[in-house]
């Protein structure tokens, strides 16, 4: 009996081990099923996105080397910094090279145009380092270390997104392989993932995970306002001629001189005149004013100085200046030295209004009276008010001319 039980103790055995085998092998067959079928479904996916990012990321870097050889020839910026610099005029201009090109190019016309308007065009000077730095700020200070490949790898990712086919579901779920341990150790997660890896084309590790921070670079604040919101501007502030003469004939009046004689301190009461009329139309005070120690009219900051405030008194020295300005054009006075002081002392005040562009030219038509435009030359930045002195003539560039503003 005990030799029976034993035999028949063994014959079970070998079957269950038989058992055991085939159901590891099975197991087995399973999951490299599971493993490559998800590599075949994923790689097609991975080929075509890589193709893509890599037409992406040719034209992004030729964009970004056109860039830097055109618009930024400063040796004292890294490589890293240029291409940061590059990115950032990308970024403002649509990611197009073209809109870049075409802004630059609208700027230097209407400087060079507004330079020649002013007898500076000999010394005109604006080269396309001149716009990156309108553009942007403290490109020196840039701290970045992103490489080319980098920034281009980023807005590949940013155009396109990630790729998001992770192998992490199908790697936690053949756990189950495992068994209770009367199996042969399956392969490990690491050993799944390098397989996985390897059946992948290269680099797509690149393109999913945290993103690299990118420095942000600095904006150059556009203090200038265009044409529309200027005249619009002027029509609610415009100082009537009846009044501005008014105002000339009681100064006239207290010097018992004519405009073009006045000093200095006659044309800041007239700036002064214009400023208390146009400080009411938004219902300052005159207790909310006081003088300055040159004698010039100036708004009480409140303890707290908020927008709206901030945008008031740019909008009342905008009306002041206007008011200055056609005072001495009513009084024939615009080539007075002393009305030209006092114009250079107050056009730094206001904004710049944008130059009005046509076909590549300057749109005289909409040049507004009063306001201060700017171009650029080898010693800097020069500013120039247009005055509208010959509304009747023919060619709207006739109906006027620029003075210039002394610095």
């Amino acid at each position: 009996m005990g030799l029976g039980f034993l035999r028949t103790a063994l014959i079970a055995g070998g079957t269950a081990a038989e058992i055991i085998r085939k159901e590891e092998r099975e197991r087995e067959k399973n999951l490299r099923d599971s493993l490559t079928g998800w590599i075949d479904k994923v790689k097609p996916r991975a080929d075509e996105y890589l193709t893509k990012t890599a037409k992406i990321k040719r034209k992004a870097k030729d964009n970004i080397e056109q860039i830097i050889s055109q618009y930024i020839p400063d040796d004292n910026l890294s490589k890293q910094q240029k291409v940061r610099i590059a990115v950032a005029l990308m970024n403002d201009h649509g990611n197009k090279i073209e809109n870049i090109n075409k802004a630059y190019q609208d700027k230097y016309m209407g400087m060079r145009r507004l330079a020649d308007d002013l007898k500076q065009g000999s010394n005109f000077k604006y080269d396309k380092y001149d716009f990156v730095k309108d553009s942007l700020m403290n490109l020196s200070s840039i701290k970045t270390n992103l490489t080319l490949d980098d920034q281009t790898t980023r807005m590949a990712r940013m155009q396109l997104g990630d790729f998001n086919a992770s192998p992490e579901g199908l790697i936690a779920g053949s756990k189950m392989y495992g068994g209770l341990g009367i199996f042969r150790k399956p392969p490990s997660e690491d050993d799944m993932r390098n397989m996985i890896k390897m059946s992948l084309p290269p680099g797509l590790d690149k393109f999913s995970g945290a993103m690299p921070e990118m420095v942000q670079v600095q904006r150059k604040e556009d203090a200038s306002i265009d044409t529309f919101s200027m005249q619009k501007l002027m029509r609610d502030l415009e100082l009537t001629d009846s009044q501005i003469q008014k105002n000339n004939a009681e100064i006239a009046k207290k010097n018992k001189t004519d405009a073009s004689k006045w000093k200095l301190s006659d044309w800041v009461n007239s700036y002064n005149n214009a400023f208390r009329t146009t400080a009411g139309k938004f219902n300052f005070k005159d207790d909310e004013m006081s003088f300055s120690d040159d004698g010039i009219l100036m708004l009480n900051a409140p303890g707290d100085v908020g927008e709206t405030f901030r945008e008031n008194k740019k909008k009342v020295m905008i009306g002041a200046f206007q008011g200055l300005v056609k005072a001495g054009m009513l009084a024939n006075a615009t080539n007075s030295d002393q009305f030209m002081a006092a114009v250079g002392t107050f056009a730094n005040s206001v904004p710049v209004t944008q130059t009005p562009m046509i076909n590549g030219n300057v749109n005289y038509s909409k040049l507004i009276s009063g306001s201060v435009y700017e171009t650029n030359t080898s010693q800097g930045k020069v500013k120039g008010v247009w005055t509208r002195t010959n509304p009747n003539a023919e060619e709207a560039k006739d109906q006027g001319e620029f003075i210039f503003v002394p610095r």
